[in-house]
């Protein structure tokens, strides 16, 4: 299945992508929301737009069939920040042939041309979690109070000169802070104008979170001379944590994985992620449990045990390190 969109702003996007699924929307306090169709698949797609010029755009759906999501502004070149939390997303700017795959917990700018398309592809019968910012660079350029040719030239390049973010910057994975964020738009319970103020508080954190990323690894190479295939190993290190918690592989069994010794594996995951393994661990173990206990389904020893610790008081004493509260103030258990 191929949606074609073709629209002049942002707020159109929703409205435009309705009308070619032949279906309603939503409108509630300019957050426009759609769910797919029966025939077409399960879940939703919203959207809001800011008056900074940036908008956030959130898809929880899974299609029935291989869909080819087709979008062209007619009139602005935005700023895509597209971050994927499940499920692998492909992504190409006019030509299928150029096309980058988005892993889970990876994020990718993109920057098409006024007259090009911009086109991911959602597999069949996968989950997708995805949380993208759209951003118009004038409108946003204008709601600051101060002029961007002040501030660091790589942001000023990155507003001004279509060149510099012509087509995809390579996939890269995202903070585990922007992790926490996306996972808190995904559980607000808002409504109205509190709803509308969280989401576009969220969303300015988000992309100061990319900024900031953009600045110090990004354009600096994350790489950092590592090979593909060393680069290649350590993402796959990193998705046995994310996907194996509860599991306590030692950094000999993940030395093992990535096919090299455990000195290399913690020189290039250092390269990579800025922290030790053991940090990043820490950090992942964290920002599951942070989650945990916000959807109040399981008590303390049943988050410590879900993210592969065996001592409360010492999840407790690092969860408290970290975001500044106990975890008993986010449970409902009386002990």
């Amino acid at each position: 299945m191929r949606l074609k969109v073709e629209f002049r702003s942002i707020s159109d996007f929703i409205p435009s992508l309705a009308k070619e699924l032949n279906i309603g929307f939503k409108d509630e306090l300019a957050e426009y929301s759609l769910f797919l169709p029966q025939d077409k698949g399960t879940g939703y797609i919203k959207g809001v737009e800011f008056p900074n010029g940036l908008a956030l755009y959130n898809f929880s759906c899974t299609f029935r069939e291989n869909t080819e999501l087709c979008v062209k502004h007619l009139i602005l070149k935005p700023i895509k920040i597209i971050h994927c939390l499940t499920g692998n997303l492909q992504s190409w700017i006019n030509d299928k042939k150029k096309n980058h795959e988005i892993k889970p917990h990876q994020y990718t700018i993109v920057s098409p041309r006024i007259d090009e398309y911009h086109t991911v592809l959602f597999k069949k019968d996968v989950e997708y979690q995805i949380s993208y910012l759209e951003l118009d660079r004038t409108a946003y350029m204008k709601s600051l109070p101060f002029r961007i040719n002040d501030t660091n030239p790589l942001f000023y390049n990155m507003f001004h000169n279509s060149h510099v973010l012509d087509g995809h910057l390579l996939p890269a994975s995202f903070s585990m802070t922007t992790s926490d964020v996306i996972k808190q738009l995904r559980n607000c319970s808002l409504k109205g104008l509190p709803r509308i103020n969280f989401l576009g508080a969220k969303a300015l954190e988000m992309l100061s979170n990319t900024l900031q990323t953009y600045k110090e690894v990004v354009i600096h190479d994350r790489r950092q001379g590592l090979t593909e295939d060393e680069y290649n190993s350590i993402s796959t290190v990193a998705d046995e944590i994310n996907n194996n918690l509860e599991e306590k592989k030692n950094n000999s069994e993940l030395a093992k994985l990535a096919g090299m010794n455990v000195h290399k594996l913690q020189k290039c995951f250092q390269t990579v992620y800025g922290r030790t393994i053991n940090e990043y661990i820490r950090d992942v173990r964290l920002s599951r449990a942070l989650e945990l206990l916000q959807t109040k389904e399981k008590n303390i020893n049943e988050v410590v045990y879900a993210v592969g610790l065996s001592s409360h008081s010492y999840f407790s004493r690092i969860f408290k390190e970290k975001y500044g509260i106990s975890p008993r103030d986010l449970s409902t258990e009386d002990d």
